[in-house]
């Protein structure tokens, strides 16, 4: 889906919580998923890869093995551990050029056809 689908309010509320939670998820993301990569990122710079506030040579690549061999239990765990907002999590897979089914369909049973909520 295009990013559109996830621009609602809701979609864009990240879930708070405490900066050493999010800091150990990420950097066990890291640890996992990019282990094999050159100068890889902090899980300061992963975060803001993440959020989308920073461009970084090796981001599209190192997002993309992220997002194809994430295991399935930590998907939701990149909104509840990472505090990410559905919008920034899909705003990520763009990005990435990502092709993984799982980790695809998991994303777009948050997508809502722009235009069918209605404004508060």
């Amino acid at each position: 889906m295009p990013l559109a689908w996830f621009d609602y309010p809701r979609a864009r509320s990240a879930w708070p919580g405490p900066l050493e939670r999010e800091t150990a998820f990420l950097d066990g993301l890291i640890a996992r998923y990019l282990a094999g990569f050159a100068n890889r990122p902090t899980s300061a710079e992963l975060a803001a890869w993440l959020r989308g506030r920073e461009a970084f040579p090796g981001k599209r690549a190192a997002l993309c093995s992220i997002f194809e061999t994430i295991c399935p239990a930590e998907r939701p765990k990149l909104l509840s551990e990472a505090h990410l907002s559905v919008y920034q999590v899909a705003h990520s897979i763009l990005v990435s050029g990502l092709h993984a089914p799982g980790t695809i369909r998991w994303l777009h049973q948050f997508a809502v056809e722009p235009g069918s909520i209605p404004p508060d």
